[in-house]
């Protein structure tokens, strides 16, 4: 059993309270406390900037940004009510919802890239080595490839990029390995390909000559919907006005960043130990506070195809929290 899998039945048992339930008082600063939980990623600098520049506050919150390994791991501590709000890729609230967890979508996060073959948009990419044999998808059958969680967005985007060129993905070997390692592993020869979100794309280019050779997110569907903030419904029912609030927050960050790119870039380090010359060079994420209903379906069907949705996906409830 997956680790989503292992704590979102425990929070089924414990009936998904939320880890506040009700409104919260505020602390001595008046500031309602909210717990945020992330993986580590580029994809949520907007966020840190939220809290840098005070829009949090604005809102009567004081956001206490946690981080996690991954995805699943962020979508079972929000279930646990461990956390209040969560950021993870689409598919793991899919599949949270398809077991019956009330997960709901309160915002959108980042959107992949427009170019299938890249450019300055794309916030992921399947690298190697540069003097790896390794040329394109048709080259990944018996090699072994670094993702970040098993049975999840990595895996899934991949399977379906090589499907589409017509290449059987029972020959390619995926392991877990979380992304700030993934640079690292790669070099090492630890395994032959990684799927990596930046920074660790343009660190893995920089430091150690690794070279990009697929962007299954921009295969799936350009603009491709990878990530998304979200709650559970009784934290939406029970606490509304915190939930607006960190909707407007971070609605406020998501403008900002976009329009001071520097700033954006410049808050990378302070919570990921990334050179400066290498955050400088990165592609930023496309940041987004909207979430399309059409390409969470999308996730739907990709997750039936690979067989990691067990049941109905209760679209109403994981779409609610777009809708307020």
């Amino acid at each position: 059993m997956t680790a989503l899998a292992a704590t979102a039945s425990i929070a089924l048992l414990a009936g998904c309270s939320g880890s506040a339930g009700a409104e919260q008082p505020g602390d001595g600063d008046g500031l309602v406390p909210v717990n945020v939980g992330v993986f580590a990623a580029a994809d949520n600098a907007a966020l840190y900037m939220g809290v840098e520049q005070g829009f949090f506050e604005e809102q009567g919150l004081d956001v206490d940004i946690q981080v996690l390994d991954s995805g699943p791991a962020v979508t079972a501590a929000v279930v646990a009510g461990d956390i209040d709000f969560g950021y993870s890729n689409t598919l793991s609230l899919v599949i949270a919802s398809s077991r019956g967890l009330p997960i709901t979508v309160v915002s959108g996060g980042v959107a992949a890239g427009q170019d299938v073959q890249g450019g300055s948009d794309a916030n992921a990419a399947v690298l190697v080595p540069s003097d790896s044999d390794i040329v394109g998808l048709e080259s990944l059958p018996g090699k072994t490839i670094a993702v970040n969680a098993l049975g999840n967005i990595l895996e899934v985007t991949l399977k379906n990029a090589l499907e589409a060129e017509g290449i059987d993905t029972d020959g390619v070997n995926m392991v877990e390995i979380p992304f700030p390692e993934m640079p690292a592993a790669l070099a090492s020869g630890q395994v032959d390909a990684a799927f990596m979100l930046e920074p660790f794309v343009t660190m893995s280019e920089m430091q150690d000559d690794a070279r990009p050779v697929a962007f299954p997110y921009e295969l799936v569907t350009p603009g491709f919907q990878a990530g998304v903030y979200f709650t559970t419904m009784p934290f939406l029912q029970e606490s509304e006005a915190t939930v607006t609030g960190f909707q407007n927050g971070l609605k406020a960050a998501v403008e900002y960043s976009k329009e001071n790119p520097n700033a954006a870039r410049a808050v990378v380090p302070t919570f990921l130990s990334i050179p400066e010359d290498i955050v400088a060079e990165m592609n930023l994420p496309t940041f987004i506070t909207e979430a399309d209903p059409k390409h969470i379906e999308l996730f739907v069907e990709l997750g039936q195809r690979y067989d990691l949705v067990e049941g109905e996906v209760d679209l109403e409830t994981l779409t609610a929290g777009l809708s307020r």
